[in-house]
């Protein structure tokens, strides 16, 4: 049950952005929210990592799925390479793409494409939902 989940997975480059970060979490946790790993009494769970691998290794490990929303290189990162783990059978998490943007649809269609040429297998393709909205995500993902 994907709804339930409430945990975030976190890394910056940025002592900055990581302070910033960590100030929202304490308005909304205490102050005492400053813990890697931390649980907390509502069941959201803030994990701290300090790698972009070490950061996508921990979201495969702890996620049901995966949903791509518009982003940059980081997202396209993140969302390709668990659609090659589950090519290659190393992870089976289901994979749904938020369709509002060029960038999104883009990718869709390169996915698409890599079919057509061969270098892609339609069954990879066809495990992913590309979805319109966040209902529909939701209801692919509940299938």
């Amino acid at each position: 049950d994907y709804k339930n989940r409430d945990s975030l997975v976190l890394t910056t480059d940025s002592k900055k952005k990581l302070d910033k970060a960590m100030d929202a979490i304490k308005d909304k946790y205490g102050k005492n929210a400053i813990l890697k790993g931390l649980n907390f009494e509502d069941g959201a769970t803030v994990i701290f990592a300090d790698t972009m691998s070490s950061r996508k290794d921990k979201m495969i490990e702890i996620s049901d799925a995966f949903i791509s929303l518009p982003g940059g290189v980081g997202t396209v990162d993140e969302i390709f390479q668990v659609i090659t783990m589950n090519a290659v059978g190393e992870a089976v998490k289901p994979v749904a793409f938020l369709m509002q943007g060029e960038t999104q649809r883009m990718l869709a269609r390169f996915l698409c494409q890599g079919v057509k040429e061969g270098f892609i297998r339609d069954s990879v393709v066809n495990k992913i939902g590309f979805c319109e909205t966040p209902e529909e995500i939701l209801e692919y993902l509940g299938k």
